[in-house]
């Protein structure tokens, strides 16, 4: 099961990476959706507005910021094992 606030591994195509991502939706609808959206995380830092911070305290293995103008939809099979939640 999905659930969201969940943070999870997803495997970009190339050029990008596997990277954390953030679960985002309703949850009552999740369970509906080939499709769910996500926000990546990344471990650059570069302090911008939009940046929301995560660290171990989070449940992260390193500091990192999930990036809000990087919102994608992805498929629901491709999402990998959990790392964290957030509440």
């Amino acid at each position: 099961m999905i659930h969201r606030g969940e943070i999870r591994w997803f495997k970009f195509s190339k050029p990008d990476k596997r990277r954390p991502v953030l679960i985002l939706c309703r949850e009552e609808l999740i369970d509906g959706l080939d499709q769910i959206p996500v926000i990546p995380c990344s471990t650059q830092i570069r302090g911008l507005a939009s940046e929301v911070l995560l660290g171990e305290a989070d449940g992260m293995p390193a500091a990192c910021t999930l990036k809000p103008e990087w919102i994608r939809a992805v498929s629901r099979g491709e999402i990998g094992p959990l790392i964290a939640r957030l509440p």
